[in-house]
């Protein structure tokens, strides 16, 4: 048994040019992602989570946003902050998302501001700056610090 994600494949299939097998198995590595979250954050070993909205999921399909607020909703529970990308948000990439930012207020995760520097020269203090005042308007809780091994 596909667990129902067979339904939504068929969906895809219906409206995006792409066949039953593929759309099954996004469907699919959706779900399984979002599992390794979860467990990786039980374990007591990660210090906030980055990119939790990075893996593909589309964001009118309300089985990926049900799992994606499971995410927000297990992270509440363990007080384990977020990420927030800057290079995601300054560039215009599609992380974060609405969605994801508009869960993670309403849930009341904590959030850390992550500036995804693979180089120095990417971090930029007056962004950054200016970001966490756009965040701290708009009602996200914000953290800078980080446990580790719980």
């Amino acid at each position: 048994s596909s667990g129902g994600t067979d339904i939504i494949a068929l969906i895809l299939k219906k409206y995006v040019s792409i066949d039953v097998g593929k759309a099954l198995l996004i469907t699919d590595f959706v779900v399984a992602a979002s599992s390794f979250y979860f467990f990786g954050m039980e374990t007591g070993l990660f210090s906030y989570v980055a990119h939790p909205d990075v893996i593909y999921y589309d964001q009118h399909d309300q089985r990926h946003l049900n799992e994606l607020e499971r995410l927000c909703l297990k992270a509440k529970e363990l007080d384990i902050p977020l990420e927030f990308n800057m290079l995601g948000y300054l560039h215009n990439r599609h992380y974060p998302s609405a969605p994801y930012l508009k869960m993670v207020r309403d849930i009341g995760n904590k959030m850390i501001v992550g500036c995804d520097a693979h180089e120095a020269s990417a971090i930029d203090a007056n962004k950054m700056r200016i970001v966490i005042e756009r965040l701290k308007k708009e009602g996200f809780i914000l953290t800078d610090e980080i446990s580790f091994l719980r």
